[in-house]
């Protein structure tokens, strides 16, 4: 993944892509659930489906091609969703689909705030939640993330390295 946020994303040479974060696993569970259903489902109809002759063989195969596009479709949203935090920035990629991506970016020198949001049952039973980063009129949202505590951290961590560095250059240039 790394190769390819380097070269999709305009990752400069000088910047070092310190986290990957993608969505938690128990927001796919719905997604989880269909492509069970239509997977493994189709096998315990196999007998009374291969009876039918060619309609029954048609149905099962059918109901395997939707259950590999769900699985397809799944992998896309998991692995494309993510949120990038760099040693300069953090990047929001939200994949909504096949063919329609969102791509939003902030460097630390232009964040305002950060902020994370758990709401519900499962988000704090399964540590997971939204992290808020606001910048001018505009706000980036990266959502169901694991831990945001953790990334919220980095963040910090990483925004405070960056303001550092750069009172020792502006220091220096006195």
């Amino acid at each position: 993944m790394s190769e390819y946020l380097r070269h999709n994303l305009s990752i400069r040479d000088d910047e070092d892509i310190l986290r990957i974060i993608r969505r938690h696993w128990t927001t796919f569970f719905w997604d989880y659930f269909f492509l069970f259903l239509f997977v493994v489902g189709p096998f315990f109809l196999i007998v009374p489906l291969f009876r039918w002759g060619i309609n029954g063989s048609i149905i099962f195969f059918a109901l395997l091609c939707v259950g590999v596009f769900l699985a397809l479709r799944t992998f896309v949203s998991w692995y494309f969703n993510a949120l990038v935090i760099t040693s300069v920035r953090v990047i929001d990629i939200d994949q909504r689909g096949f063919l329609e991506r969102h791509v939003a970016e902030v460097a630390f020198t232009h964040m305002r705030s950060i902020a994370m949001q758990r709401k519900g049952i499962a988000q704090t039973l399964f540590r997971h939640g939204n992290l808020m980063v606001s910048h001018g009129e505009d706000e980036l949202i990266a959502r169901n993330i694991p831990d945001p505590h953790w990334a919220l951290a980095i963040i910090e961590k990483s925004r405070e390295h960056i303001q550092e560095t750069s009172a020792k250059v502006g220091s220096r240039t006195l």
